[in-house]
């Protein structure tokens, strides 16, 4: 990706689906045939709604929109192998001792910024 530092490029239109937006824009000019149902009778209407089929359009439609660079990248990481340089660091946890998490005496270099 980009790095957690890069914070003056963010640019958030590239979050946003403008064709999914305006799917749920209302239109003032002229009144709707449907009648609001009960509220009773609308979960009815989102139990049916296939929450599988709506995120794979979605993905799909992400995955091919040629507008969009890929941010992120796939990393693999493999076994090193035995004469690998960069060592181990399962014994990290185990080298500290309680001393080492001592802070107590930073209280002695005054008040904070």
């Amino acid at each position: 990706g980009g790095g957690e530092v890069d914070t003056e490029a963010f640019d958030i239109t590239a979050l946003r689906n403008p064709a999914a937006a305006e799917e749920f824009t209302y239109r003032r000019d002229i009144r709707p045939e449907v009648k609001l149902t009960p509220r009773h009778q609308t979960l009815s209407t989102l139990e049916s709604i296939d929450v599988q089929e709506f995120i794979k359009q979605r993905l799909a439609e992400a995955d091919l929109d040629p507008s969009v660079p890929p941010y992120d990248s796939l990393q693999t990481y493999a076994y090193e192998g035995q004469r690998s340089e960069a060592g181990s660091i399962s014994s990290l946890d185990s080298a500290t001792t309680q001393s080492d998490q001592d802070y107590h005496y930073l209280g002695d270099w005054g008040s904070r910024f």
